[in-house]
């Protein structure tokens, strides 16, 4: 015959539910049950799969701060290329406009 539990089961929204602990079978003690080392190896799987994650994140972070970087840098170059265009655009409409020129007549 099949035992009869105390445990409750609460919907979690997604069709699924969570039981909370039985009082009469606690899960707290592992000790002796046969997935206990399971338990250690899914930890240490699970901290190696954090650790990967982890690191490629913050491979992609350095990845964008040097792209930041190229192009703070591109940019005060094209500031100085506009600013270098202008006064060359300035200096062609002075001479167009005879301040320049020079008769000598």
């Amino acid at each position: 015959m099949a035992e009869k539990s105390n445990a409750e089961a609460k919907p979690t929204g997604k069709n699924e539910f969570l039981m909370t602990e039985d009082p009469e079978h606690p899960s707290g003690s592992k000790e002796g049950s046969p997935s206990s080392g399971s338990s250690s190896s899914t930890t240490e799987a699970s901290l190696n799969t954090i650790n990967v994650s982890t690191q490629r994140l913050h491979e992609k972070l350095e990845d964008l701060e040097r792209q930041m970087d190229q192009d703070e840098i591109m940019n005060e170059h094209f500031i100085r290329l506009m600013a270098v265009i202008r006064m060359f655009f300035y200096k062609i409409n002075i001479i167009w406009r005879g301040r320049w020129v020079d008769d000598g007549r």
